[in-house]
């Protein structure tokens, strides 16, 4: 029985565009790859109804010292295979890390983070060039903000601060 935890990658494209890697990749966190022609490739990962919760009084010593770390399994495995296959084009291009090497403009990657949400809004799913979803570039030019920044590499040319939260809160909608 399939439950909640379904995700189709690369709905009406070529199953082809789904790396063998970014498969192995999915298939270690436990989903089932499964091909449709027509629709692209469904991941889907075996459910049995709802998690049932650990107890905070359980006998594992673990438990409460797991209970304090960034719980990573938050992150959704679609999200993290969609950065991945952005990831592996950017490497396949530049080099895996190339961001490491030399220190990087953050403007750059929110420049081409915008580019690609704008698209995705604009109803094109897919980049032309590199047949990888725009979400997912989008993903991957925020993993290499964050990972320069927490690196030391980044180069802050942000324009000098703005009002935008202030405009936020002042003009919510009901």
């Amino acid at each position: 029985m399939y439950g909640k935890d379904a995700y189709v990658l690369h709905d009406n494209e070529p199953t082809d565009k789904l790396s063998q890697d970014t498969v192995d990749f999915l298939t270690t966190l436990g989903f089932d790859v499964v091909e449709f022609p027509s629709v692209g490739i469904e991941c889907r990962k075996e459910t049995h109804g709802d998690e049932v919760p650990v107890p905070k009084n359980t006998p594992n010593p673990k438990q409460a010292y797991g209970d304090k770390k960034i719980p990573m399994h938050l992150v959704p495995p679609a999200s993290i295979a969609y950065e991945a296959m952005a990831m592996a084009e950017g490497a396949r291009k530049y080099g895996a890390y190339n961001w490491r090497e030399n220190d990087v403009e953050v403007m750059t990657y929110v420049g081409a983070a915008m580019r690609h949400l704008g698209q995705w809004v604009d109803g094109e799913e897919i980049d032309s060039d590199s047949g990888k979803p725009h979400l997912a570039h989008a993903k991957a030019c925020l993993g290499i903000l964050i990972d320069a920044t927490e690196n030391g590499n980044a180069i802050d040319n942000r324009p000098a601060s703005g009002p935008m939260s202030k405009v936020l809160v002042g003009h919510e909608t009901e």
